[in-house]
């Protein structure tokens, strides 16, 4: 056969190809190439018939033969790598667009190419870089545009995105596609209408667009529109039941719902299609986050960094969950590499595992700042603020994700009750649900008015705080677990305040005030606060005034002590363990003849790592004793059973630090460099035990050893606390209610003048 009659068979399947009649095409190429085994463009175009009509295995076979014959030419490695990355064979893809760069370094379509798969690799900087590149050789590459945008979006920078997405539009107004990735980007900005109605507006083009369903449908979740979200999801498995994208997204609707097990369920199924899937993956570390099966999850997160080293979120919640459960694995040069992916926007760390790993207030600042810049939604038009205006009383609303059976409702619910009703209105809006218990019925007592806002979108409760024109918005919880800080992001009330439930900076710039004290806050440490710093005097913890707990508990026996030991204890959650903490304890165990430590029992898992880091540093695991949770009055009651209670660093004790105070039991802490780390010397130094608190770790376990060898030592410093605290500052709760009255007070004036935010420091009221 001659070459010309070789080119023509070539030249006639060319055109059958053109025209979709794949089957007549493939025949004259296979004519071409059974007359001439060796003809590498009848390869390659048979390759490229087989890609697209999805048998990548044979086009990957055929690609490969073609390159044998031929290796100098760019397209045949192009399409070779294109087949690769529809296997997910990503790293042989990669190599082979980048043999096609080399054979050919203008080749716009394999730097595109390449850019994809460096997408999928997690490696997002280069891939943008990739996208660049290619659209300067070729700037109407339209699915470049949209890749970028993706890319862009994946990095959390959604503007960007959506400019990349709008390039893709004026080259071609109708293209599904962009409507879709614009859509996506919008919804991370919190444009959640926009983004519906670009997901409509591809939907009418083309319902059948199983993506666009799948958008929506997130949307929906994100709007706390569940039953509409699951529809959406549906339409979208019903068009594609086996795609890993959709049983991903339906999976974390579902976690949403709380529906734990059909969730992972529904992950699982996902990764049954596709093992590596780095969104199944993440979705179902969550799930099994949120039930509490932390190995399960960490194992999942450090799949999802093995496969996308820059994701942003996976390091931050594997950091959490080894936290959560003592896994100290890797925590040798934590500190840096976890400021160098924050400072190189690699990851988003939660806020408490920032204040849980770093001491330094100005790091805390800009680690959380990420976080906020990260979460905050975008507002969805113009608000004009209110003005403050003139009425009788100041009305002040708290928010609150822990207004049921919890710590800071203990903490806080006599001052709710106590607040000068002549003076001030006092309204709640609760993010926690109403389980039922005494504490929930005695909230709504509490307050003037009670707003259940648990299901309420961050849009209806702003119009409601606005609505009920409330002068001071307290947020109580920060970033703890339920809390929705970002209500106040388009700023419903005129003066915005973050008090008690989280003790860093919010990062916010719609929070105007911080409320402290200045042990826990000293003017050298404001700089670390995006807020102004409200300095309470004695300290910034409201409490409930001392009673008698009502226990029954009268042994150590019926707590599982051994009467003779000296019991060391700490009922801190056990994330704020560190392990230079427990390696002092450890120390005083092995320096203490029959001492034991007693600690919280958060789970089977922490418990298990716990033991095991005793035994490597050569202390019985047996003298590590775990109380389980009781209900409050006996909890309170077992303190006096513990002889020293060893507070924690970098993160103090808290509220379970007042629980030791309050029930009589001395607390030994550590002054630290961060808000977190000197609640603990607050507490201390308004109930006038000082000579308890200390500077470094080395002071800190220096006077453990001292109290734990000198029984009388520390009998007098018991009796101290003991006779101390009936007149203490404290426990004196309508001393604090004038105290924090009067901030607000100064807040309001100062708002009402028409000034700027100021640090306040609010003088003692006898």
């Amino acid at each position: 056969m001659t070459d010309t009659e070789a080119a023509d068979l070539i030249n006639q399947g060319l055109a059958l190809h053109r025209q979709g009649a794949f089957p007549q095409a493939a025949a004259r190429y296979s004519e071409a190439l059974r007359r001439d085994p060796r003809n590498a463009d009848a390869l390659y175009y048979l390759a490229a018939i087989a890609g697209a009509e999805g048998r990548f295995d044979q086009a990957i076979t055929l690609s490969r033969a073609a390159i044998e014959i031929a290796p100098g030419r760019a397209k045949p490695h192009n399409l070779l790598g294109k087949a690769l990355h529809r296997t997910r064979q990503n790293p042989a893809a990669l190599e082979s667009f980048q043999a096609a760069i080399a054979c050919e370094p203008a080749f716009a379509e394999a730097h595109g190419n390449r850019a994809n798969v460096l997408m999928d690799l997690g490696r997002l900087a280069e891939a943008v870089e990739g996208f660049d590149h290619a659209l300067s050789l070729d700037p109407n590459a339209i699915e470049d545009w949209c890749n970028r945008g993706t890319a862009l979006q994946e990095l959390g920078r959604s503007a960007d995105a959506i400019a990349s997405f709008e390039r893709a539009l004026v080259l071609q107004p109708d293209f599904v596609p962009a409507y879709i990735g614009r859509a996506g980007a919008l919804a991370a900005l919190g444009r959640n209408e926009a983004a519906l109605a670009d997901y409509d507006r591809a939907l009418a083009g083309n319902a059948r667009q199983a993506e666009a369903w799948h958008g929506r449908g997130l949307v929906h979740k994100q709007l706390g529109q569940f039953a509409q979200a699951l529809a959406d999801l549906d339409r979208a498995l019903q068009l594609r039941p086996n795609d890993p994208d959709i049983l991903g997204g339906r999976a974390a609707a579902l976690n949403a719902c709380r529906r734990y097990e059909e969730a992972l369920a529904c992950a699982n199924a996902a990764l049954a299609i596709a093992a590596q899937h780095a969104g199944a993956l993440f979705v179902r570390a969550t799930i099994n986050f949120n039930l509490k099966r932390y190995p399960e999850a960490i194992a999942d997160y450090d799949a999802v960094l093995r496969l996308k080293p820059d994701h942003r979120l996976a390091f931050g919640c594997a950091l959490w969950c080894r936290l959560l459960c003592c896994d100290w694995s890797g925590s040798e040069g934590l500190a840096e590499t976890l400021r160098r992916r924050i400072v190189d926007e690699r990851s988003i760390v939660s806020p408490f595992a920032v204040l849980a790993t770093t001491a330094d207030a100005l790091a805390q600042r800009d680690y959380i700042g990420a976080f906020v810049d990260y979460q905050r939604r975008a507002p969805a038009g113009p608000r004009i603020v209110r003005r403050p205006g003139v009425s009788p009383r100041i009305r002040v609303a708290y928010l609150s994700p822990d207004f049921n059976d919890h710590a800071v409702a203990y903490l806080a619910v006599e001052l709710f009750e106590r607040h000068d009703r002549t003076r001030f209105e006092i309204s709640a809006v609760s993010f926690a649900e109403d389980d039922r218990s005494e504490m929930r019925a005695r909230l709504v007592r509490a307050f003037d008015r009670f707003i259940d806002a648990i299901d309420r979108t961050d849009r209806e409760v702003h119009q409601m705080i606005e609505g009920l024109g409330i002068d001071i918005a307290v947020d109580l919880g920060g970033y703890t677990e339920g809390a929705r800080p970002f209500v106040l992001a388009d700023r419903p009330a005129p003066v915005q305040a973050s008090y008690l439930g989280f003790t860093g900076t919010s990062a916010a710039d719609f929070i105007d005030y911080l409320i402290a004290d200045q042990i826990a806050i000293p003017p050298h440490l404001h700089a670390g606060f995006t807020e102004k710093i409200v300095s309470l005097p004695d300290t910034f913890m409201v409490s409930q005034s001392l009673r008698p707990f009502g226990s029954t508990l009268a042994t150590r026996a019926a707590v599982g002590l051994r009467d003779d030991a000296f019991v060391f204890c700490c009922f801190n959650n056990t994330w704020k363990i560190s392990p230079a903490m427990f390696d002092i304890w450890m120390r005083l165990l092995r320096e203490v003849d029959r001492s034991i430590l007693w600690l919280k029992d958060i789970s089977d898992i922490a418990t298990e790592n716990l033991r095991n880091a005793a035994r490597t540093r050569g202390v019985d695991p047996d003298r590590l004793v775990f109380a389980p949770r009781l209900p409050l009055p006996d909890h309170l009651a077992r303190h006096r059973f513990a002889d020293l209670f060893l507070d924690t660093q970098p993160f103090n004790a808290h509220t379970t630090a007042n629980d030791a105070l309050r029930a009589g039991l001395p607390v030994l802490t550590c002054q630290g460099g961060a808000y977190a780390g000197r609640v603990a010397a607050s507490l201390l130094h308004a109930i006038g035990l000082d000579e308890l608190v200390t500077d470094s770790l080395e002071d800190y376990a220096a006077l453990a050893l001292k109290l734990a060898r000198d029984r009388q030592l520390l009998q007098s410093v018991r009796h101290k606390l003991q006779a101390n605290a009936p007149a203490s500052p404290l426990f004196d709760v309508d001393r604090f209610r004038r105290h924090i009255e009067a901030a607000y007070t100064e807040m309001w004036e100062i708002a009402r003048r028409g000034e700027s935010p100021r640090s306040l420091t609010v003088p003692a009221l006898e």
